[in-house]
């Protein structure tokens, strides 16, 4: 049995997901309408001109169906991209520190532990009033933001990475921003 339900909402606010997984991530597509038209510049007669172009909004309407059947999926747009985005930014506490907190690098002097970054990502999270995860689940979650950014980057990341003298799980490709720019966002 396959499962085919989709959800469309139109909304001012975006809702919030408590999963984080790759899978939702992939599946949300977001379509922005943010044109707002002064009352004094809308058109009143619009109605009418659109049902004059009927005949060729359908046939549009139609090749978009037939692409997105041909190809099995919606059309990414930069727009899309830059809402989900944002979505995320707003959403996902984690995610936001790692994108304002967090600079990955190919090589820095100073080895940080996760213990180093989970202060820092508590720290912001609480500061900006939102519930941190566990280390364990702040852990799993932050080596693949990890992962995925030196991999983008062309890094060699080595997940796993220990020290030598405790057996503490340590990071090399990565500065944390001092905790003012984190917490503001600023560079």
């Amino acid at each position: 049995m396959e499962c085919n339900a989709r959800f469309l909402f139109a909304c001012n606010d975006l809702p919030v997901f408590k999963d984080k997984s790759i899978g939702l991530e992939d599946r949300i597509v977001f379509i922005p309408f943010d044109l707002y038209i002064k009352e004094e510049d809308r058109d009143t007669k619009l109605v009418d001109k659109l049902i004059q172009e009927l005949p060729g909004i359908l046939n549009w309407a139609l090749a978009g169906a037939k692409t997105m059947v041909k190809e099995r999926m919606i059309p990414k747009y930069v727009t899309t991209a830059k809402s989900k985005e944002n979505y995320k930014m707003e959403t996902d506490p984690l995610y936001s520190w790692f994108k304002t907190s967090v600079e990955v690098v190919a090589i820095t002097e100073k080895e940080i532990t996760v213990t180093d970054a989970y202060n820092s990502y508590t720290l912001a999270t609480e500061k900006n009033g939102n519930k941190a995860f566990s280390k364990d689940k702040f852990s799993k979650r932050f080596r693949k933001l990890l992962s995925d950014e030196c991999q983008s980057k062309n890094i060699y990341y080595e997940p796993e990475l220990r020290d030598r003298i405790g057996g503490v799980r340590v990071f090399n490709v990565f500065n944390l921003k001092p905790t003012s720019e984190a917490l503001t966002g600023d560079t």
